[in-house]
């Protein structure tokens, strides 16, 4: 399809840059929002060689007249900024991509004596078991789970906050200590005497103007409280503030997403330095008749398409879901555990070791979760001689081309993760054999 002469022009004025973009349709009207590392990238990828794949794109393409982008300082504050935009005008291509009862919301109890951070799906704000007071706050909505966790991880380093039920919250009130999250520095603890109270809520309201997008404000404030510090000789805490500030200054110099990982975004370039130096994990399962099945990923760092590998990137997965032999849902449900770990770095590149099957099942639960990685399946011939490959449709090129006049890459990868799977599911025979 033709691309619109204003579209296009529209397209070459954007800059790469993280922010917002806005698809507007007839009278104006808005159609679709959302936000990108790289807007430039990002809303090309919508008219350019089809190369975002969703079911809606092809409609909102077709209705969109005018595109506006708005610039941020950094990811983190495209992310506030798309939730604040969907919340207030409620654009109909973003409630038909994800039933709107789904989306979720940070809310904050600010009713509460001492207030709790915690995720609710709207569905829960529809029928009443989430109630707002009149001093809560709510947050979102947010499009993926995956990022407004890991975005509330990275506040969390800065200013500590409760997210405990009240069942839990009494537990440790009357053991006199915190939980867990309090050992390592993600809780202030104000189920004990650890913080004053009335301190605590000061900073939960500092992570309100956080998640309001007001970064720079908070930043402020730290700077005059450091200064405070300095001043009354409070040296220690006045070092804690200094290192707060430092956070934030880094969570706004990775804009979250770091160069290892930015492919998560709905569509990618891969450079030339990119593709000569980049991360890739293998994964593989194994299982006799469905018995003791397991799963396994390697990860290797990708240096001039020389891989060496990284044992800290190694998981071993014993299989929950399938009780039977079910191969391509069992390479489902180990990208699915992997998924949800955000702490765990997420790679430039997967290789799946099968064939169309279990590509489309990865592909599927990537999607659910609203990443973007590129694939590779690697299948055994019809002869069992031989390997064919298969690639996600998004796939680029120059990547894709470079691989297949190496296969040996892929070859190696696919057979350290066969090794690694192999040798837990050995172990898992062995105890169930003693187990009986």
């Amino acid at each position: 399809m033709k691309m619109d002469r204003q579209i296009k022009k529209q397209l070459d004025k954007i800059k790469k840059s993280s922010g917002v973009y806005i698809f507007r349709g007839q009278k104006n009207k808005i159609l679709y929002i959302g936000k990108a590392k790289n807007l430039r990238a990002r809303v090309r990828s919508y008219f350019i060689n089809n190369r975002d794949n969703r079911p809606l794109v092809p409609k909102i393409v077709d209705k969109t007249k005018k595109i506006e982008t708005v610039k941020t300082n950094s990811e983190i504050e495209a992310i506030l900024l798309e939730a604040r935009l969907i919340k207030k005008n409620q654009p109909p291509f973003n409630l038909r991509q994800k039933d709107d009862k789904s989306f979720i919301y940070l809310f904050i109890d600010f009713s509460n004596p001492i207030p709790k951070v915690q995720f609710v799906r709207q569905k829960e704000i529809l029928e009443g078991r989430v109630r707002q007071k009149k001093r809560d706050k709510l947050f979102g909505p947010f499009i993926s789970a995956h990022e407004i966790k890991k975005l509330l991880n990275y506040f969390r380093q800065i200013i500590p906050f409760r997210d405990c039920g009240e069942t839990k919250f009494k537990k440790y009130e009357k053991l006199g200590r915190g939980c867990q999250w309090t050992e390592i520095g993600k809780c202030s603890a104000p189920c004990t005497s650890q913080i004053d109270i009335k301190e605590y809520r000061k900073s939960i309201a500092k992570l309100s103007r956080l998640l309001s997008g007001k970064i720079e404000n908070v930043k402020k404030d730290f700077g005059r409280e450091m200064k405070i510090s300095s001043e009354k000789k409070k040296f220690e805490q006045a070092a804690e503030t200094r290192d707060r500030i430092k956070t934030l200054d880094h969570i706004k110099a990775v804009s979250m997403i770091d160069d290892h990982t930015h492919l998560r975004d709905s569509t990618y370039e891969v450079e030339t330095t990119r593709w000569r130096g980049f991360m890739v994990e293998a994964v593989d399962v194994s299982n006799i008749s469905g018995k003791y099945a397991s799963g396994a990923i390697v990860a290797a760092k990708f240096k001039i398409l020389n891989p060496k590998f990284d044992k800290n990137g190694y998981r071993r997965f014993k299989i929950r879901t399938k009780s039977g032999p079910d191969d391509v849902g069992m390479i489902r449900e180990v990208i699915k555990r992997r998924l949800n770990h955000s702490e765990w770095k997420f790679p430039d590149l997967l290789i799946i070791d099968g064939g169309r099957g279990q590509l489309k099942a990865v592909n599927d639960e990537l999607r659910i979760m609203n990443y973007v990685i590129p694939i590779i399946a690697i299948a055994k011939g019809p002869t069992r001689k031989g390997e064919k490959l298969f690639f996600s449709s998004d796939f680029d090129p120059k990547l894709k081309s470079t691989l297949l006049k190496n296969k040996r890459v892929i070859k190696l990868m696919r057979d350290e993760a066969h090794r690694f799977v192999i040798s837990y599911h050995k172990i898992l025979r062995i105890k169930g054999i003693i187990g009986k």
